[in-house]
């Protein structure tokens, strides 16, 4: 366990313990951890022992879910805190400085985010998977957010051939010069990132974003595959399609575009729409 993370998940401990009148902290629980950038999700798995010292099963099955059930809070945020947040920090190095928005993330447990429970093929355990979305009502996202109001993007004032789009694909596998880096390195997904353009003038980043569509669905959709078909609601049939040319920040989470495609995005105040509601899918390989 990270030491940056101790005293936020004793912290959460303390707020939700009182829920669960439980035994002391006695039984292992292991975890699983999976962040599914595609569905915008972060996945745990956990899994208890039974107590071979109960003949009954059910009660068995019953304490052994307890605990973990007990021991989630700190184990969701000792899962969480890894997770890119943008170019400079992870969740936990944010939250460091953020005792309220720790406690905050604390709060995603109280939702009953459990997918399945289930005993092991020799009974010896039961798993629990639990899934915490990024975005929507009761998303991770929220006490990560920091402006009310969206602020104004610069416009490109010059001549340049372009025409309304619903949306924005970035093609990001692969790999690409990193800039302010030496060498190669890929396009990473994180909660908030910044595009730019190939003379590292600023396109887009979060403050840019309407905040009600961050809470809705984030800055941009991230997919492992070509297949647009499951994001068209969002991007629409016909978007600008572009290619990155480069990566930038420290955790490579920034995205560098064609100067062409930042012209076409910031000549038109439609344009500019479609990058405040976050109307983008970026392509990336599967981490």
């Amino acid at each position: 366990m990270k030491n940056y993370t101790i005293r936020f998940i004793c912290l959460a401990l303390l707020l939700f313990s009182h829920q669960w009148p439980l035994p002391a902290l006695d039984q292992r629980v292991e975890t699983r951890v999976e962040v599914d950038w595609q569905r915008g999700v972060l996945i745990l798995e956990c899994s208890s022992g039974l107590d071979p010292q109960i003949s009954n099963l059910s009660r068995a099955r019953f304490l052994a879910e307890q605990q973990i059930q007990l021991q989630l809070p700190a184990v969701f945020l000792d899962s969480l805190f890894p997770v890119t947040l943008d170019s400079l920090y992870s969740v936990g190095e944010y939250v460091k400085e953020n005792t309220r928005a720790a406690l905050s993330l604390g709060e995603a447990v109280r939702v009953n985010n459990k997918t399945y429970t289930h005993l092991s093929t020799d009974l010896r355990e039961v798993v629990v998977r639990y899934e915490f979305p990024f975005f929507g009502e009761s998303g991770i996202i929220l006490p990560l957010l920091t402006h009310t109001t969206s602020f104004p993007m610069e416009r490109y004032l010059g001549y340049v051939p372009t025409r309304d789009f619903a949306g924005l694909v970035i093609y990001a596998r692969g790999t690409y010069p990193s800039y302010g880096k030496e060498g190669e390195e890929k396009v990473k997904p994180a909660l908030f990132f910044r595009i730019f353009d190939e003379q590292l003038n600023l396109v887009l980043e979060r403050e840019m974003c309407d905040p009600g569509r961050l809470k809705k669905w984030g800055m941009a959709a991230y997919s492992y595959s070509l297949d647009e078909t499951p994001f068209l609601p969002r991007i629409g049939p016909n978007p600008l399609r572009t290619m990155a040319r480069g990566v930038f920040g420290k955790n490579g989470t920034d995205i560098i575009i064609p100067n062409k495609t930042a012209r076409q995005l910031l000549a038109e105040e439609s344009n500019h729409r479609l990058l405040r509601e976050g109307r983008i899918l970026i392509i990336i390989d599967q981490p």
